[in-house]
């Protein structure tokens, strides 16, 4: 009631429970959304911190390993990381926008080196909107994107532009 919607972690116990880190101080929210393991005792996830809009976090459960990964969309606006989705080996995608090649697939292992758009596959401004982020299990992932020729169709990634491909 007094910061808004923050990040909270939880063993399951009411002593157990508490908030790790007010992202947005005062009492506006950072509203934290597509919260996904890494594997490595880390999550990523995103949220506004009120000043570089809505963008990749991430947290060991603690206020001193919780951290924005990256500015993605570095202007005025937001990179949005959405349907954030755990690759294995420490990584996830999530789609996202830097502001110049439109909603693109991502790739983070939580940090700012690691997080990188994977693949501009509708080039230009017009992005390829991928949807439907499904981890197989074993590195790879398909999803729904447009690379602006062929229409909508299924894709695969292994969180590589090599190993990206319709």
């Amino acid at each position: 009631g007094t910061t808004g919607v923050e990040l909270w972690m939880t063993d399951g116990t009411a002593a157990g429970t508490s908030r790790v880190e007010n992202i947005r101080p005062a009492s506006g929210s950072s509203s934290p959304t597509y919260l996904t393991p890494l594997g490595n005792g880390k999550v990523v996830f995103s949220a506004n911190d009120g000043s570089t809009g809505i963008e990749l976090w991430v947290t060991d459960g603690t206020a001193a390993g919780t951290s924005r990964v990256a500015d993605i969309f570095a202007a005025s606006g937001n990179g949005n990381p959405q349907a954030t989705t755990s690759l294995g080996n420490g990584k996830a995608i999530f789609r996202a926008t830097d502001g110049s090649a439109g909603v693109e697939l991502w790739v983070t292992d939580g940090t700012a080196a690691g997080t990188s758009r994977i693949a501009d596959i509708n080039p230009g401004s017009a992005g390829s909107s991928p949807t439907g982020l499904t981890s197989l299990g074993n590195g790879k992932m398909v999803f729904r994107a447009d690379d602006g020729s062929t229409g909508a169709e299924l894709w695969v990634t292994d969180g590589t532009a090599a190993g990206t491909f319709r």
